[in-house]
């Protein structure tokens, strides 16, 4: 199970139904899920899952401390992810001191860029967008970096960038297919016990380390 801080990163692929809510100890939990959808060619491949652990996150730290950065997925500064997905992406963590400002580089096939406050307030871009806890923010594609600033109370977001697919999208339960003949397909290979194309030896050997 997952302790404060860590993250868990699973690619579904050929296998992996996804199932959540056991075990649970009880009390609040306060964690992020992001479902990233594969391309067509790869939603076949071998299914993969990996625990990274909160001391083991790539961290980055401007050089007075007051704007910080955990990396799940992309590169900040010259700090690289340790996951690479199968479709590039960035999923970054920003923390800002109150009054901090920094601007993050995405590269440029990223056309998609969200930005999501869940602590404190601040603005964002050169026009100084406002933004405040559960505030959404989608950016113009032709951007290439995101500026933003921190308000009195500091700033803490999520920052989602990634290519778009461009392909048609189907989905039933856990399954995310491109056409609802493929999810009847799914649900098939499911209940006859084909799910799961490769076998458990080949899994454990192509495991994340």
């Amino acid at each position: 199970n997952p302790n404060q801080g860590d993250c868990q990163w699973m690619t579904a692929g050929s296998g992996i139904i996804h199932d959540e809510g056991r075990n649970h100890p009880g009390g609040k939990l306060h964690g992020f899920q992001m479902w990233i959808n594969l391309p067509k060619k790869h939603k076949w491949t071998d299914p993969a899952y990996r625990t990274i652990r909160s001391n083991e996150k790539p961290h980055y730290t401007n050089k007075d401390g007051s704007v910080q950065a955990n990396i799940i997925a992309g590169t900040v500064g010259d700090v690289k992810a340790k996951i690479q997905p199968v479709v590039p992406i960035q999923y970054i963590e920003f923390m800002l001191e109150p009054n901090a400002a920094y601007t993050h580089n995405i590269p440029k096939e990223m056309e998609t860029c969200i930005v999501y406050v869940y602590e404190g307030d601040g603005t964002f871009s050169s026009k100084e967008v406002k933004a405040e806890r559960r505030s959404t923010l989608l950016f113009s594609k032709d951007g290439g970096a995101v500026s933003f600033a921190a308000g009195e109370k500091g700033l803490k977001f999520l920052l989602l960038a990634g290519k778009k697919l461009k392909e048609p999208v189907a989905w039933h339960g856990p399954f995310v297919m491109n056409t609802q003949e493929e999810i009847m397909d799914c649900i098939r290979d499911y209940q006859n016990g084909k799910l799961v194309r490769a076998k458990p030896k080949e899994l454990l050997a192509k495991s994340w380390k």
